[in-house]
C-alpha cells in the first residue's frame, strides 16, 4: 500500500457551481426552526395545473386548467394524484393521436391535445367578413376552404347562408351590448345620422 498514491489536486473533473444555488450556512435557519424553501416545479404535470394561494388551513392546493378540479399539491403529497387525474380528466381528450401536436414548453418537447374551438373559429370568420367588408361567398372560395382544411382537417366548413346568419347574430349581439352600455350611461344621448 505504500506505493499507491492518489493525487486529488490533479483531477481534471470540474463541476461548475452556480452561486445563486449554493445556500449560505445560516440560510433557512431562524432561531432553531427551518424555513421551508419553495422548490422549482419540474414535473410535466404542472403545465396542466394552476397553483392556488395557500388555503385557510395552510394547505397548498392546485386547480386543473381543463376541468377546474382542485387537488392538494404540497410537496409531501407528490404529483401522483395529479397524474392520475390527467389520465381520467373528462375535459381533456387525447385519445385520438390525430389531435396531438408537439409543443415546446420550457425547453422540453411534449405532446399536447390541440384545442380547436369551432364556435370561436366561426366568430373569427364572421369578424373578418365584417371587418374587411367581404362578401358572404368568401367562405366558399376554394382557396379559403383549402387553407381551413390545412389548418384543421376535421373542420366543419360553413356556407354563405350560414355566414350571413352569423353576421346577423353578431349584429344583434353588438346592438344589445351597445344598448346596455348606453342605458348605463347617465344623462341623455342623442344620435343623428344622414343617409
Amino acid at each position: 500500500m505504500d506505493g499507491l498514491q492518489i493525487n486529488l489536486e490533479s483531477s481534471s473533473f470540474e463541476m461548475p457551481i452556480n452561486l445563486e444555488d449554493v445556500a449560505s450556512p445560516m440560510e433557512g435557519v431562524t432561531s432553531g426552526h427551518k424555513v421551508k424553501h419553495k422548490r422549482k416545479l419540474i414535473s410535466k404535470v404542472w403545465s396542466y395545473f394552476d397553483v392556488l394561494p395557500l388555503d385557510v388551513d395552510g394547505k397548498q392546493k392546485c386547480k386543473c386548467k381543463d376541468c377546474g378540479t382542485i387537488y392538494l399539491c404540497d410537496s409531501k403529497y407528490g404529483t401522483e394524484n395529479l397524474v392520475r387525474h390527467l389520465k381520467n380528466c373528462v375535459k381533456r381528450d387525447t385519445r385520438d393521436i390525430g389531435q396531438l401536436l408537439i409543443s415546446q414548453d420550457r425547453g422540453t418537447i411534449s405532446l399536447n391535445a390541440s384545442k380547436f374551438d369551432f364556435e370561436h373559429f366561426r366568430e373569427l370568420v364572421t369578424s373578418a367578413i365584417i371587418m374587411h367588408d367581404l362578401p358572404f361567398q368568401f367562405v366558399e372560395y376554394e382557396g379559403i376552404r383549402t387553407i381551413f382544411q390545412y389548418l384543421h382537417p376535421d373542420i366543419q366548413l360553413v356556407s354563405r347562408n350560414t355566414a350571413k346568419s352569423n353576421v346577423l347574430k353578431m349584429h344583434l349581439k353588438e346592438k344589445c351590448r351597445i344598448k346596455c352600455m348606453l342605458d348605463a350611461t347617465p344623462g341623455r344621448i342623442c344620435l343623428t345620422f344622414d343617409l
